[in-house]
């Protein structure tokens, strides 16, 4: 209420300033009022002009395949590393699981062949063995340990083209 005083008293005044000044000097300023009227005053202010993001980011799945989930919409709040997309993950599944079953056999032909070995070493120290003998029981411990080694880094690759069938969100934002 006393806003509203305030801004009837301020048009009255400015009414009045404005009657004296636009009369010539010795003039008799005619002046009216009127009743002062409740308005709702409205609280917002349209303008024109345009929004920018501050920071964007083109998203695209590292992988090739077939989108099987899109779990993030237009205009949608997401947080960073939240879920956007995943791809069909059957391949990079199955690609996984054949190279860790690969990787278990190559392991135990690794501790066999390293078995072979020690014994070949002894046999070769009491002269029953010939060195071509031992030389092929130390190169298959050479073998498998390569093997071993080119396996761990197939079910690494394996895995990581796995995790890369979700398509997640680099920062916080709006879809």
């Amino acid at each position: 209420m006393k806003v509203r005083g305030i801004f009837v008293s301020s048009g009255v005044c400015a009414l009045v300033a404005t009657a004296l000044a636009a009369q010539p000097p010795g003039m008799v300023p005619v002046v009216s009022d009127t009743e002062a009227v409740n308005h709702d005053v409205r609280s917002t202010l349209e303008l024109s002009g345009s929004v920018a993001a501050y920071r964007s980011s083109v998203v695209v799945a590292s992988i090739a395949g077939v989108i099987v989930e899109l779990r993030a919409r237009d205009g949608q709040t997401v947080r960073r590393g939240g879920t956007l997309a995943r791809l069909r993950p059957d391949t990079f599944e199955l690609q996984l699981k054949a190279a860790q079953g690969q990787l278990v056999e190559a392991r135990a032909r690794l501790k066999l062949a390293e078995a072979r070995r020690d014994r070949a070493r002894g046999l070769w120290d009491e002269q029953v063995i010939s060195r071509q003998e031992l030389d092929d029981a130390l190169a298959e411990v050479e073998a498998f340990e390569g093997r071993v080694a080119q396996l761990e880094a197939d079910v690494g690759r394996f895995q990581d083209e796995l995790d890369r069938t979700v398509v997640r969100a680099p920062f916080d934002g709006v879809v």
